[in-house]
């Protein structure tokens, strides 16, 4: 070898040193970005993992959703059949009511007719049966007036048959010197009271068989004549008195028959 030749071979040596060093350090550059991309790669593989389970989760609730939905969808159909179903048979039940609810109502009607023809009738029966029951009641009433009237008239004439008072009252006319005669009446102080009170203690106890016997005819024993008659009878025969003695003193004279 020459000097030249190993001059050379040095410089391609150094060359050949340069390249490797370069190389070594582009090697380590692209070792670096291979490890880097590989991170990446790493780094994508596991989004890629992730995104793949996500999307296979949003599949499954995708998946689960439309099953729902069809559940939903399916349930819905159910649903709107049941309701059909009630909707024929509510409005089947609202004409049964209806009809049901219009017999009654006809029915009512019939029965609120024929109510108030029955009380109609009731009360034509009612009225007839008041007038019938007046009309007795009228009669009965008239018959018992005229019973009384017929009663007390014969009862006068029991007593003006039976009855014989002989009534003694002093008149006295007194005359002196030329002035006027005067004429003096005992029958002054003798009041309708007196007659009355004189009748009832020594007079009407002689009637007590005649009311007695009246209560025998009215079939009530009880006292009842006495005290519807004897009280008339004395107020009448009071007055009667009373009227003749004051006749008696007014005039020639007087009859107790004709007061």
């Amino acid at each position: 070898l020459t000097a030249a030749s190993l001059k050379h071979v040095r410089r391609q040596r150094d060359a050949l040193a340069e390249d490797k060093t370069r190389l070594q350090a582009e090697l380590a550059a692209l070792q670096a970005k291979l490890r880097e991309q590989r991170e990446h790669v790493a780094s994508l593989e596991a989004r890629l993992r992730e995104a793949d389970e996500r999307e296979a989760a949003l599949r499954r609730e995708v998946e689960d959703a439309k099953a729902a939905e069809n559940a939903q969808k399916s349930r819905a159909e159910r649903l709107e059949g049941v309701c059909g179903r009630l909707e024929d048979a509510l409005a089947e039940r609202e004409a049964e009511a209806a009809a049901a609810e219009q017999s009654e109502r006809l029915g009512l009607q019939r029965d609120l007719h024929r109510q108030m023809a029955e009380q109609e009738d009731m009360k034509r029966a009612a009225a007839t049966a008041l007038a019938a029951a007046e009309k007795a009641m009228a009669m009965h009433a008239f018959h018992a007036q005229h019973m009384e009237q017929l009663r007390t008239a014969k009862l006068e004439d029991v007593l003006k048959s039976k009855v014989e008072l002989h009534i003694s009252v002093p008149r006295i006319t007194l005359n002196y010197n030329n002035a006027p005669p005067l004429q003096v009446s005992a029958a002054t102080a003798l009041s309708e009271d007196k007659v009355r009170s004189f009748l009832e203690a020594q007079v009407f106890p002689h009637f007590e068989p005649l009311w007695t016997c009246l209560d025998g005819l009215a079939r009530a024993p009880d006292g009842s004549s006495k005290k519807d008659y004897s009280t008339k009878m004395l107020d009448r025969l009071a007055v009667a008195i009373k009227a003749f003695i004051t006749k008696a003193q007014t005039s020639d004279g007087a009859a107790l028959g004709s007061a």
